[in-house]
């Protein structure tokens, strides 16, 4: 990912997981506020939801671009690691070695 300086995003399906990735502070507030840790598996659960819609209909590898295939690639890493620290204050540790 070497390059990449500032991440763009074009499809409907990469705008709806990059709000959703940049909103996990929401999620976390909202624990904070009345101490339910359902918000964070809530939002982790749509964040999974819709990478997958993404992973689906957005091409990563084989993008028709460079830039376009990095800025998915920036996309892909950054789901992985809000999920890693979304299931870690879970309690749930290194899950997404196996994903």
């Amino acid at each position: 990912l070497a390059g990449a300086e500032l991440l763009s995003v074009t499809g409907s399906h990469e705008r709806a997981l990059a709000i959703k990735l940049v909103s996990i502070g929401d999620s976390l507030h909202a624990i904070e506020y009345d101490l339910s840790p359902h918000h964070l598996c809530e939002h982790l659960y749509g964040i999974a939801a819709l990478f997958h819609q993404f992973y689906q209909s957005c091409q990563v590898l084989d993008a028709p671009s460079a830039s376009l295939r990095i800025n998915r690639l920036l996309l892909c890493y950054a789901t992985r690691n809000v999920l890693r620290q979304g299931l870690y204050l879970l309690g749930i540790n290194n899950p997404t070695d196996r994903m």
